[in-house]
């Protein structure tokens, strides 16, 4: 059975903000120290680091989706930074000033200034430099720099009556590349290219109707099999799989599958009258968590490092009451941010209309 592309697409954008909320309660329950017995369990939470290459992947999707409205490199780059730059700047001066307070010396205040605008300026983790907040957060802004570049590029292949083979020549280099990253903590950022890239070359694809029908069981094939090299991997040498990026390729394969087939669940419970209420719910809260992943995944972060090591949480319920109050905070980090953004853009837009006035009465009593 096949399925139409440009509809397997919509469902991809349809359910994007259910996916990302999926995405990040996998990232945070990974990260929480849960005992697992059921190997099942086991499983998913070793995996979730999983849930950073569904948020890759939707966004090679989404800024494909942009740069085709508008390929302003300029503009695409304004729109990004006002996403984002607000809530991260202010958490980062939250995040340093208890480093500043700490100093005893100068210097201190010096070093910590110092790590202050690496953070700011996205390179440090990149040069392995310390007090890094995040390397996801560095990772994205590459991530965001590098897609118009890869969108001509795409643009460019797509061109030639046979792009395929340049779509694959033009994965396998990316891979190739990740050669020169291997046995380095930034791996685990070039390592995510490839689904970026995913995302990117299956929108042009279905856009520019050159993917006109897909097979799902491919698709959930190639997941199964993702999941299979994964599983046998979790079990070697752990140290082997940080230095060759085994942690994190195999999700070349899982991600896709398994984004389609969280999104075909939530439309038959969607046109399924008794579940139809449950799906819209449960619906409801994922698009909030997806909206507010950045700033949900900001706080997340935070409580992880900074929560003194005598109220680190001891048992299950504890780690789970700890994920709730940190998502709560998130959502309401958020909901502050797009607040101010809004009265800052409404402050913007009214100075602007002032000034349009002024120069227009200067322009009519130089006239009269």
């Amino acid at each position: 059975m096949s399925l139409d592309a440009k509809k397997t697409l919509n469902l991809l954008s349809k359910y994007r903000s259910q996916l990302m909320g999926i995405a990040i309660l996998w990232v945070a329950v990974s990260h929480a120290n849960f005992a697992c017995v059921r190997p099942l369990a086991i499983f998913l939470k070793l995996s979730g680091y999983g849930g950073v290459d569904i948020f890759f992947f939707l966004s090679g999707i989404g800024l494909y989706y942009s740069l085709e409205k508008n390929d302003n490199i300029l503009s695409f780059y304004k729109r990004r930074a006002w996403r984002l730059a607000p809530a991260y700047l202010i958490f980062l001066v939250l995040w340093f000033i208890p480093l500043f307070l700490e100093q005893s010396d100068l210097y201190g205040v010096y070093y910590t200034g110092k790590n202050f605008l690496e953070n700011l300026s996205m390179t440090g983790w990149m040069n392995g430099l310390d007090n890094q907040f995040n390397w996801y957060i560095q990772a994205v802004f590459w991530f965001y720099l590098l897609a118009p570049v890869l969108f001509k590029v795409i643009c460019a292949i797509d061109e030639k009556e046979e792009p395929i083979w340049s779509y694959q020549i033009l994965f396998f280099f990316i891979l190739c590349l990740e050669i020169a990253f291997l046995h380095k903590e930034t791996l685990m950022a070039v390592s995510r290219i490839p689904i970026f890239l995913m995302g990117m070359i299956f929108t042009d694809l279905v856009k520019k109707e050159r993917w006109k029908k897909i097979h799902p069981i491919l698709w959930y094939g190639m997941a199964i099999l993702g999941c299979v090299i994964l599983q046998h991997f979790q079990q070697t040498d752990q140290n082997l799989c940080w230095q060759y990026g085994i942690w994190w390729h195999p999700f070349i394969l899982i991600t896709p599958g398994l984004c389609l087939a969280i999104c075909q669940l939530f439309e038959v419970l969607e046109n399924t009258n008794v579940t139809a209420w449950i799906s819209g719910g449960i619906g409801k809260i994922l698009g909030v968590l997806g909206a507010y992943s950045f700033e949900i995944y900001l706080i997340h972060i935070a409580f992880l490092d900074r929560v003194p090591k005598k109220i680190v949480p001891r048992n299950n319920f504890q780690w789970l009451l700890m994920m709730v109050i940190s998502i709560i905070l998130g959502i309401l980090f958020g909901v502050i941010i797009e607040k101010g953004k809004g009265l800052l853009h409404a402050r913007i837009v009214d100075m602007q209309h002032h000034v349009t006035c002024d120069s227009t009465e200067l322009e009519t009593g130089s006239q009269s």
